[in-house]
C-alpha cells in the first residue's frame, strides 16, 4: 500500500484486500461480536429492516444506503431460509441449544457488515 518513494503522497490509499476481509470473517472473537450484537438488537427492534438497519448504523456509523439495505434484507432472508433446514449449524452458530434461525442469520448478516468496506474503512 506504501508509495515507491519516488514521489511524494500527501495520502496512502485504502485497501481492504482478501486476506483481511478473510480473516474478519473467520476470527472467533469477531463471529462473538457479531452474535452479541445481533442478541442485542433483536430485543431493541421488532423488524428485520430495522434490526438490519441498527446493525449497520451501529457498524459504519451512518445510514445505509437503499442498495446496501436491500441486499443485506435479501441476504438474512436467504440465510434464514437456509438456517431453517440445517438446526445444527444454527445452533452452532449461535453457540446455544436452541436454533433461531432468524438469529443467526442476523448474526452472519452482521459478521458479513464487519468484514465489509463500509465497517472497515473510514472514508
Amino acid at each position: 500500500d506504501a508509495g515507491s518513494r519516488e514521489t511524494c503522497l500527501a495520502r496512502r490509499g485504502a485497501t481492504n484486500t482478501p486476506l483481511q476481509a478473510l480473516v474478519l470473517l473467520n476470527d472467533p472473537v469477531f463471529v462473538e461480536c457479531a452474535r452479541e450484537l445481533a442478541r442485542r438488537v433483536s430485543t431493541e427492534r421488532a423488524t428485520t429492516t430495522e434490526r438490519v438497519e441498527l446493525v449497520f448504523r451501529r457498524l459504519a456509523s451512518r445510514a445505509p444506503r437503499d442498495a446496501e439495505l436491500a441486499t443485506l434484507i435479501e441476504l438474512h432472508a436467504r440465510e434464514t431460509a437456509r438456517f431453517r433446514g440445517d438446526e445444527a449449524a444454527c445452533k452452532l452458530l449461535l453457540a446455544s441449544e436452541r436454533a433461531e434461525p432468524e438469529l443467526a442469520a442476523l448474526v452472519l448478516t452482521a459478521s458479513t457488515l464487519l468484514a465489509a468496506d463500509a465497517t472497515v474503512v473510514l472514508r
